[in-house]
């Protein structure tokens, strides 16, 4: 589930040990759960089913309200219409 996700994610960015900078995997890791972080993010924001993104709680999709970009920038939330 996306709560799930956000669980594993979020423990792991809290977790202290992405701050050893001197390791080349550890920075990938760090970006890759930066990466994961906002497409949780977003696709909880999203309130419809839509391509690969599928909801239980949406089944539908819902081009009148959710036909947009969502861009996350410095933790504000923005919508672009399509």
């Amino acid at each position: 589930s996306l709560k799930e996700a956000g669980e594993f994610v979020d423990f792991h960015i809290n977790s202290g040990y992405l701050y050893n900078k001197k390791d080349k995997n550890i920075l990938e890791f760090a970006n890759m759960l930066t990466v994961a972080s906002l497409i949780i993010k977003a696709a909880s924001l999203r309130e419809e089913s839509r391509g690969t993104h599928q909801r239980n709680d949406f089944p539908k999709k819902d081009d009148k309200n959710w036909k947009k970009h969502i861009i996350l920038k410095q933790n504000k939330v923005y919508f672009k219409d399509v």
